[in-house]
């Protein structure tokens, strides 16, 4: 898995052992292996980092690194499996999933640490769903993507917005964009009538277009969605309104978009930029 930012390049195994962030000039910021599988990894926007894994005796360690490497937090749970995490910018605060259930019925819950703190923090039920990712939208907000729709919370635990599927199956989301999350949903689980949503930090939908043909790949940027089709690539705003096309992509199998409204097109090892 990799994620990028205005300064560093994270890299971790998904399911392995190893971490690695790299500085934009190419020199190593952070090596890490760990002793047992990494479970999630996230990097915000000014270099910070945290990581959840396990240790002897405990269930989940997780780790945070303030935006010059050095290691400020760790919280050890021995009664709760922690697998997703989210580090605010600044390394002030670490925010994490746990999973599990109540008179029955399945619950995920959120968990916001202090990092100058070692108390256990903010606890905020985030409802049933189960919660795929997660991301500080800034250094207040929160935002949560689960298998039948995406909240939005502040650090003090309340829930701000929320925004639900009604009923489609969601394919993929992206959390790159300025101020708004990209989705794709399905109103089947198989087949290729998607939907790519654009959806605001209130929950409000900015807009949304529907594709008859396979979605290869769709990237957010700024104020930009980038979506790659058997048919070409087409670049839209955070309405969904389209601002440039792309006929010929020679191949491309994944897309790029970055917050100028260029497009790094992706095939076969090479990357060509789209400037519309």
């Amino acid at each position: 898995a990799i994620q990028t930012g205005s300064r560093l390049t994270l890299a971790y195994d998904v399911g392995g052992n190893n971490l690695l962030a790299v500085r934009n000039s190419g020199e190593t910021a952070l090596s890490i292996t760990t002793q047992r599988p990494i479970f999630d990894a996230n990097m915000a926007s000014d270099g910070s980092v945290c990581y959840a894994t396990s240790e002897s005796g405990y269930k989940t360690v997780l780790y945070v690194y303030d935006a010059n490497q050095n290691r400020i937090y760790r919280w050890l749970s021995a009664s709760q499996y922690l697998p997703l995490c989210a580090v605010s910018p600044g390394a002030k605060l670490l925010a994490a999933v746990s999973p599990g259930q109540q008179d029955g019925i399945y619950v995920s819950n959120l968990h916001i640490f202090d990092t100058s703190s070692d108390e256990a923090g903010i606890t905020a039920a985030l409802s049933g769903d189960l919660i795929y990712d997660l991301t500080f939208v800034d250094a207040d907000t929160i935002c949560a993507v689960g298998e039948s729709g995406a909240q939005w919370l502040s650090t003090s635990g309340s829930r701000l917005a929320g925004y639900t599927y009604d009923g489609a199956y969601l394919k993929d989301f992206d959390f790159g964009g300025d101020g708004f999350l990209s989705l794709i949903v399905n109103m089947y689980k198989a087949g290729n009538r998607c939907t790519v949503v654009t959806v605001g930090s209130d929950g409000k939908e900015l807009g949304s277009l529907y594709f008859s043909e396979e979605i290869l790949d769709t990237s957010s940027a700024g104020g930009y969605v980038a979506v790659l089709t058997a048919n070409g690539m087409d670049l839209f705003d955070k309405s969904m309104e389209r601002t440039a096309s792309l006929d010929t992509t020679q191949g491309a199998t994944a897309v790029l978009a970055r917050p100028d409204g260029t497009v790094v097109l992706l095939s076969g090892g090479t990357g060509r930029v789209f400037t519309p």
